[in-house]
């Protein structure tokens, strides 16, 4: 697929760039009509209806899907230039010598010093074979001729005349005080040319080279952040292990967790870009690490905690919050960090302000914790603990609903209820 946008963009540049030469000759057509110029009416008008033509052939191959993607297709389009160059400067001669320049010109984009080849060998035939055939068609400018070769060349213009010399010695002037100043001419266009394509071709390369490292680094920044994310949630897995009442709670509410934030973002007025929604994903698995630091004898209690233990079981979400800081900072992104921070320390919080471990109330508590809260609370409503059987999914969307205003944002009512087949149909499975 790359390959074939590769040949088809220079193969529409190409059209693009050819539309110059009818236009061109369209505005010379219609100056020479008024008189600014004195050509041949009936060449400049052949010439510009040959040059619509190849326009529009050329243009009709670059809009093709099957043809434009065909690697031969620029040999084809620089044929039909150079054909195009030919006649135009048979017709017109001098007044139309800078198209020889336009093959060359037009190949640069093609980053193949094969093809500027080419165009520089096709542009030189042109410049030898057009005068030469203008004197033996008549189209040759003999006003031109005679001013060149008797101000420049200082040779008497009675001594090359078509009615004075034989068609040898007059293709020979041609050649001399004609195709050889404009050979030496394109020769250094075409050394620009050249210089240009081989320089393009370098900074291809330079740039292809750039992504390879590019995207070999992230590659490996990819590799080194799917380790550190795999140990981060073994750590979590490890701590959940560790606590033998909630086993599955970090997996479900994650999920939970995402669920909310498909509802949440389909509301455009809340204005949740999709890097803030990947990273509260990403996060919620990481909201409970603070466990780590937690005794077993509190953790695998089996019954409710009396006051000591509650406190110390309470001490997690700072816990959690400070290793998410010193395990992936200078190495998250900023916003990766805070978004794991603040729903690790406050995704305890109450939204009446009876929460742990800051009292925070309303929006005071960040909108990543105010997620969690609900999705943690719901799982452990449908799960069983030592201290109480689980509650069936209906009870426990009534009860979580229930404390919307009081211990959750109400905000995230309409979110939550709307999420709620998602949510069942994980549960059931």
């Amino acid at each position: 697929m790359e390959t074939d946008e590769a040949e088809r963009t220079p193969n529409r540049y190409a059209a693009h760039a050819l539309l110059l030469v009818p236009l061109t000759l369209l505005l010379a057509g219609l100056l020479n009509e008024v008189g600014v110029f004195e050509v041949d009416r009936a060449l400049i008008w052949d010439c510009f209806a040959l040059s619509a033509v190849s326009c529009a052939v050329v243009w009709c191959l670059s809009r093709s899907e099957k043809y434009s993607a065909d690697p031969r297709s620029k040999y084809f389009i620089l044929a039909i230039t150079l054909f195009l160059t030919l006649s135009v400067t048979v017709f017109l001669n001098i007044n139309a010598v800078l198209l020889l320049i336009f093959p060359m010109l037009l190949t640069t984009q093609y980053r193949s010093m094969g093809v500027t080849w080419m165009a520089v060998i096709g542009s030189c035939v042109c410049c030898l074979l057009s005068p030469i055939l203008a004197w033996f068609c008549g189209t040759w400018g003999l006003n031109f001729m005679t001013g060149f070769l008797e101000t420049v060349c200082r040779v008497s213009v009675e001594k090359i005349g078509p009615a004075v010399i034989s068609p040898r010695q007059a293709v020979f002037n041609l050649l001399i005080y004609h195709c050889l100043p404009q050979l030496m001419t394109l020769w250094v266009f075409a050394f620009i040319f050249l210089t240009i394509t081989r320089n393009n071709i370098r900074g291809m390369k330079a740039r292809l080279q750039v992504m390879k490292l590019s995207e070999e680094l992230n590659q490996e920044l990819n590799r080194v952040v799917s380790m550190q994310d795999q140990i981060l949630y073994g750590i979590a897995g490890l701590v959940e292990s560790r606590d033998a009442t909630t086993g599955g709670h970090v997996k479900r509410s994650s999920e939970i967790v995402r669920i909310l934030l498909d509802a949440m973002r389909r509301d455009e007025s809340l204005h949740l870009s999709e890097e803030y929604c990947a990273a509260v994903v990403k996060a919620a698995p990481l909201h409970d690490l603070g466990k780590i630091s937690v005794d077993d004898a509190i953790l695998r209690k089996p019954g409710r905690l009396n006051e000591e233990e509650t406190a110390a079981i309470r001490q997690h979400p700072v816990k959690s919050a400070e290793i998410i800081h010193s395990v992936l900072h200078g190495i998250e992104s900023e916003e990766f960090l805070r978004v794991a921070e603040n729903l690790a320390r406050y995704h305890h919080e109450r939204y009446d302000g009876s929460g742990f471990p800051e009292g925070l109330r309303g929006e005071e508590i960040p909108l990543e914790a105010r997620i969690m809260a609900v999705a943690d609370v719901y799982d452990a409503l449908v799960s069983r603990r030592s201290y109480k059987e689980p509650l069936t999914l209906e009870e426990s969307f009534r009860a979580v609903v229930a404390l919307m205003g009081s211990q959750f944002d109400p905000g995230l009512e309409k979110y939550f209820v709307q999420s709620r087949p998602q949510i069942e149909k994980f549960y059931s499975e």
